[in-house]
């Protein structure tokens, strides 16, 4: 199976964090993840979401030290690359 891409990716990822926010009206790529309430256990999350639905995997540890949504998102790009 191939691994999810560019805009769907972006999107993915954007939603799943909209369901674990406080304000999901608030999720934007220049948010920060701890305005958002989003800790280390939903990134864990996140990740495994990526990797069930858009079959990228990268270690959760790979996210540690985002701290916007756009940092998560770089991160999974650069491993499509």
């Amino acid at each position: 199976m191939e691994s999810i891409a560019g805009s769907r990716l972006e999107s993915l990822i954007l939603n799943t964090l909209r369901s674990m926010a406080c304000e999901p009206d608030d999720v934007a790529l220049d948010a920060g993840l701890k305005a958002l309430d989003i800790d280390s256990l939903d990134l864990v999350e996140l990740a495994q979401v990526v990797e069930d639905e858009g079959n990228l995997a990268i270690p959760a540890a790979d996210l540690r030290g985002a701290i916007t949504v756009r940092d998560v998102v770089d991160r999974y790009l650069g491993a499509v690359a």
